[in-house]
């Protein structure tokens, strides 16, 4: 995204913030701390005698200067700016009342005269108007003119305003475009200290950085040779750009590209290439993230209805009783494969087919069916004209056996199914393996319990996780399958005919940016519905206290061999 394409999108998001209400003190601004009065151009707010209908004029001709202030954002910057002020004072002279966003615009359209945009912002100061989007307007201005620490100022005093519920501290809240452009400046600078300042006091003002902030610090970091720092923001850009944008992973080899035969690059190193496989792992998800799904989960239940969450806590009570299954079965969607068509019906050689799959490397296998399908007979929900069916004797027989192996369990009626396979999926603890990715990720493979089924999952995804975490989740632990009649067909029916079982293998690796070591490693999109062919290689080595503490942890360790 270009710079004009950036002011741009400014100019159309200010021209809409909501005007703050009047009448809070706020901290001094740009300019003397005393309070100006409004210029002689500038028509004060509308007196209170005004009837309901003069009152209802003046914002309808307040709305037109808006949008005539928003058309101008496409014309070339010291045409828009002449307008833009010609507009204000139009403004004035219609005795309309100083409009914080009309104001805004003009700030905006005037960028490339700072002197214009500090008048403009002492303007709405002095009524104790400006919001964030002025400071915004503000600090790009001062930015652009090349004075970054006045523009540094003015950030600073927004972030130090006290915020609170109130609508004024609402319109003061910052925001990533208050010193987004100022940030990058201070980086492109090197001037370490400022920028690592404003990063952290955005940080501690619940701003998010995107990829165009994190790839400048980046490369700042790198540049001053700062490699505890550097190693603490790669961790911190994996965690939040797990999937990085075309755009974003070129920032970021473009940060570190430009390494190359200057002292840094002693000790941060690009390389680019295909996947290093033997590196990367299958990321799940974390102890605290495990966690969470169980409580929604249960919550859910509850909400539904209070009984519900009884079969619900009663299935974890049971599940803590036995060692961790290595999979669990999705019963009805295995049953119900491939058996829409006239005839077809819940089939338990289907189910029978795949747990002897899963069975056959002395996997623990865990067979998950609603209560009504326990029965002699059991309801059929494929568009056969029959709606009930007589369930076999043999496979009575496979539903005892599982039973007695406590390899079934039953979901009792009006209970939804799916909360069960979904819970017995979150319910083993990890059991080792260690870091690797972004957001407390854990590394596959290890005592996971994996589920088999074609489900979609699309509507459980919004409450459970964050999407990139379900993603996680269900990349990590949702294996898809397939039936089909041995030597060939689609395993329609349920004969007395083998079946061919195929289920799906978790990938090798997770296609997000990941650390290994001292090396992170990060995907470069391909294209669109194709796997990333590319990826960055990032090595940052440790800082020296830190190549000591690595050493000693060595030795201890041989030591400790040696001793045993």
């Amino acid at each position: 995204m270009t710079e004009m394409t950036r002011a741009l999108l400014l100019c159309a998001a200010v021209a809409i913030a909501p005007a703050p209400a009047v009448g809070v003190r706020m901290p001094p601004g740009v300019g003397p701390s005393v309070r100006r009065a409004p210029p002689r151009s500038m028509a004060v707010a509308a007196p209170p005698e005004l009837s309901r209908a003069e009152q209802k004029e003046r914002r309808v001709k307040t709305g037109q200067h808006l949008k005539r202030l928003a058309f101008l954002s496409s014309d070339p910057p010291p045409d828009a700016c002449a307008v833009g002020m010609r507009e204000l004072e139009t403004m004035g002279a219609e005795g309309l009342a100083v409009n914080v966003n009309a104001h805004n615009q003009a700030m905006c359209l005037c960028s490339g005269e700072p002197a214009v945009v500090e008048r403009l912002f002492g303007e709405l100061e002095a009524r104790q108007i400006e919001n964030e989007g002025s400071y915004a307007a503000l600090a790009r201005a001062l930015t652009e003119a090349g004075e970054l620490a006045k523009a540094s100022a003015a950030v600073t005093r927004l972030l130090r305003a006290p915020h609170s519920a109130s609508e004024r501290a609402a319109a003061l809240q910052p925001k990533l475009r208050t010193a987004a452009p100022l940030l990058r400046a201070l980086c492109a600078s090197d001037e370490r200290g400022a920028a690592v300042r404003l990063w952290r006091q955005l940080e501690r003002s619940g701003v998010g950085f995107g990829e165009a902030e994190y790839a400048a610090m980046l490369g700042m970091l790198a540049r001053a040779g700062a490699r505890r720092q550097l190693r603490r923001r790669l961790d911190d850009y994996v965690d939040m750009w797990p999937r990085p944008t075309a755009e974003g992973a070129a920032l970021v080899a473009d940060a570190f590209g430009g390494l190359a035969g200057t002292p840094a690059a002693a000790h941060a190193r690009l390389r680019r290439g295909a996947p290093d496989a033997a590196a990367l792992r299958l990321l799940s998800l974390s102890d605290d993230q495990l966690a969470h799904v169980r409580r929604v989960l249960l919550d859910r239940a509850q909400q539904t209805d209070s009984a519900s969450a009884d079969p619900l806590l009663e299935f974890a009570a049971w599940l803590d009783g036995r060692p961790p299954f290595d999979y669990v079965i999705d019963g009805p969607n295995v049953a119900y494969y491939n058996q829409n068509f006239e005839g077809g019906a819940f089939s338990y050689r289907q189910i029978a087919a795949v747990m002897a799959h899963l069975q056959a490397g002395g996997r623990r296998v865990l067979l998950l069916l609603p209560e009504k399908y326990v029965q002699e007979e059991v309801p059929n929900h494929t568009c056969s004209s029959e709606r009930r069916n007589k369930v076999a004797a043999a496979d009575l027989e496979m539903l005892e056996r599982l039973r007695a192996e406590g390899t079934l369990y039953e979901v009792p009626r009006r209970v939804y199914d799916d909360w069960f396979w979904m819970y017995a999926s979150v319910a083993a603890p990890p059991a080792g393996g260690g870091g690797g990715g972004g957001g407390g990720a854990v590394a596959a493979p290890r005592a996971l319990t994996r589920v088999v089924s074609n489900d979609a999952m699309r509507d459980h995804w919004v409450e459970l996780l964050p999407r990139r975490f379900f993603d996680r989740w269900r990349a990590a632990q949702i294996l898809g399958f397939s039936v089909g009649a041995a030597g060939g067909g689609d395993g329609g029916g349920d004969g007395e005919q083998a079946h061919e079982v195929s289920i799906a293998e978790p990938p090798p690796y997770s296609v997000e940016a990941q650390r290994s070591g001292d090396t992170w490693h990060v995907p470069v999109p391909g294209a669109e519905g194709e796997e990333p062919s590319e990826w960055l290689r990032i090595t940052v080595d440790p800082p020296v206290f830190g190549r000591v503490a690595r050493w000693a942890e060595g030795w201890q360790a041989r030591v400790a061999e040696w001793l045993a």
